[in-house]
């Protein structure tokens, strides 16, 4: 049940989702991403945002298919976790830097990164622009890959732009699912 919802989301994100984001650095033992976005709110109102996840997040993101049954303890040392009602779990991450406000970073490996072996920094920064926020995420992996990462990246780069487009949504209208554009006219 597990290696299903990987798949699917896998999947979802290969085929469904654009890239909002660069891979800036591919090398023999890992990869580096940034992505940035505006957001038309304040720092504080986007970082508010940013810590009623799992209401953002993509629940075909996670072990057990449920956003519900994340949480995000935004203190150091705290989990991004999954727990189920059944007492099913995962540690996502955990928090090893926290400027309220400004910046998050994660220290983990999100889904099948766990299984192989990953580590890697997922900083999330919240920088004021006027009274509006540039949200900027970095994300540096390393560890082994049988398969080298190539592939692994531009996956990851996917998700990572997904969430990224969730959390504007969600700050900036309380539906974490964006807006799709107006048909172009003729």
């Amino acid at each position: 049940m597990i290696k299903s919802h990987i798949l699917g989301a896998v999947l979802v994100v290969a085929f469904g989702a654009a890239a909002h984001a660069e891979v800036t650095s591919i090398g023999p033992q890992g990869f580096e991403l940034r992505h940035a976005v505006h957001v038309a709110l304040p720092p504080e109102k986007v970082y508010e945002a940013f810590a009623a996840l799992p209401k953002w997040w993509d629940p075909t993101h996670t072990f057990f298919g449920k956003g519900e049954n994340l949480s995000l303890d935004l203190k150091a040392g705290g989990c991004f976790c999954e727990v189920t009602p059944k007492g099913e779990g995962v540690e996502h991450a955990r928090v090893s830097f926290l400027a309220p406000g400004q910046a998050v970073r994660l220290r983990g490996a999100l889904g099948p990164m766990q299984g192989m072996g990953m580590d890697g920094a997922l900083t999330w920064s919240f920088k004021a622009a006027g009274n509006e926020t540039d949200v900027i995420v970095e994300n540096a992996m390393g560890g082994y890959s049988k398969d080298g990462f190539e592939a692994l990246a531009k996956i990851v780069d996917m998700v990572v732009g997904q969430q990224l487009s969730r959390l504007k949504a969600y700050a900036e209208t309380g539906n974490p699912v964006p807006a799709k554009p107006a048909p172009a006219k003729p």
